[in-house]
């Protein structure tokens, strides 16, 4: 178990590197032979041997005879033309790389170390980094959305604010579902006009409409009876929440909505994993962020004055926490 954690990093560079090569989706419904690999790949035999052994051991590839393809895993959620497809996330690790390399440097001075300047995470990236945060957290979405769409009944409702909600995801989705709702996704400049350019490519939504803005400093045009909170409070430190679910408050009529979907802690702070391993990538990232407890965001809304406050824990990846405006 020790040995395995302490080479962890070496099966994240594996999988880095062959999504990079887009071995996967030069694979999909196909197989071939090492030295066919070699030549499509434009990588030395032995170099290449290496990489699709490592890949068969880590149960990306199958090996039959002297041929290899995709396995199961690897077809669903490696392969770009894939809806699920999750290279986005596996590039955007790069960044993430360099900077648990300096993990002693941000424990030692709580401080971010994958800034390449004193500025915040999102503005720090270039416009390919910046594409491929979007897309990664699209593809991370589809979960989240199944759980959201479970537990809430949008029905009443008419209006959804999404705030930093990238290429829009979870609006498309909940539009689509209930069609008398109108959608407003809030982000930040740069991202509205990446994800301006990324639905003209798909079928989006007419209910659906991109504002630009910083949901922390702008204020919330238009009038809105749900507002949604995808992956955002973990950004941010206690102040910054405040500032940003007061705003919520004051924007909502009576009996308005609000969603926070959240990666959470247990209470006890121990786990789950994934939510204790994203703390650390946020510590790198961001100045003041923290992957918080459920009870702790429950006490976020409550101390702003929400009330009828629901906790719908669907996982590891998809915490939900609804509340309203009196």
């Amino acid at each position: 178990m020790i040995k395995r954690m302490s080479c962890g990093f070496w099966i994240s560079r594996i999988l880095s590197i062959a999504v990079e090569l887009d071995l996967f989706s030069k694979l999909y419904k196909k197989s071939f032979t090492l030295a066919d690999i070699s030549k499509i790949l434009g990588t030395p035999l032995r170099s290449t041997k290496i990489l699709l052994t490592a890949c068969a051991a880590l149960d990306l590839l199958n090996k039959n005879g002297d041929s290899y393809c995709n396995s199961r895993l690897a077809d669903k959620f490696l392969v770009k033309e894939k809806p699920e497809y999750m290279g986005y996330e596996v590039m955007i690790a790069e960044r993430m790389w360099n900077g648990m390399s300096k993990l002693s440097e941000a424990i030692l001075n709580d401080s971010p170390t994958t800034l390449l300047e004193d500025r915040e995470f999102y503005d720090d990236l270039a416009h390919k980094e910046r594409e491929g945060f979007i897309l990664t957290m699209h593809s991370q979405g589809f979960e989240a959305i199944d759980n959201l769409l479970g537990v809430v009944d949008f029905s009443k409702y008419t209006q959804l604010l999404d705030l930093g909600g990238g290429i829009g995801s979870y609006s498309m989705a909940i539009t689509k579902k209930y069609p008398k709702i109108k959608a407003i996704i809030f982000d930040l400049p740069r991202t509205v006009n990446i994800a301006k350019k990324f639905v003209k490519q798909r079928d989006f939504s007419p209910n659906v409409e991109f504002q630009a803005g910083n949901f922390l400093k702008d204020e919330f045009s238009g009038q809105a009876d749900v507002i949604l909170l995808s992956r955002i409070l973990h950004d941010w430190g206690k102040e910054e929440c405040n500032l940003l679910l007061q705003k919520c408050f004051n924007y909502l009529p009576s009996k308005g909505l609000i969603i926070i979907h959240e990666e959470m802690l247990n209470d006890d702070e121990t786990g789950p994993f994934w939510p204790a391993m994203l703390s650390v990538c946020i510590l790198i990232m961001f100045k003041k962020g923290i992957v918080r407890s459920l009870s702790d965001n429950v006490s976020l809304l409550d101390s702003i004055g929400f009330v009828n406050i629901k906790t719908f824990n669907n996982g590891e990846i998809s915490t939900i926490i609804t509340g309203e405006k009196p």
